[in-house]
């Protein structure tokens, strides 16, 4: 029997917190990413949570260092659509 495969559209809106000091300097971007304002540091946390799962701060590359409490990402709303 044949799989049944389909493509589905996954939209999440999340609302990221996190502590200033979260924000690399250069010896991190050397090491890590290139993140270099609040805006790249929030997609980056905001994919990790949803796209790989990533639910603590410290599990992440370049913050095994810091508490999880430095990071906040709300799942805010959430659509998924199907293709026929």
């Amino acid at each position: 029997m044949a799989k049944i495969v389909k493509t589905v559209e996954v939209r999440t809106r999340v609302r990221v917190a996190f502590e200033p000091d979260l924000l690399p300097d250069d010896d991190w971007r050397r090491v890590f990413y290139d993140i270099r304002t609040p805006e790249q540091l929030a997609e980056h946390f905001a994919h990790n949570r949803v796209v790989n799962g990533i639910q603590s701060l410290s599990a992440l590359d370049g913050f095994a260092d810091r508490s999880d409490s430095d990071l906040a990402v709300e799942i805010l709303e959430s659509e998924v659509e199907c293709e026929p």
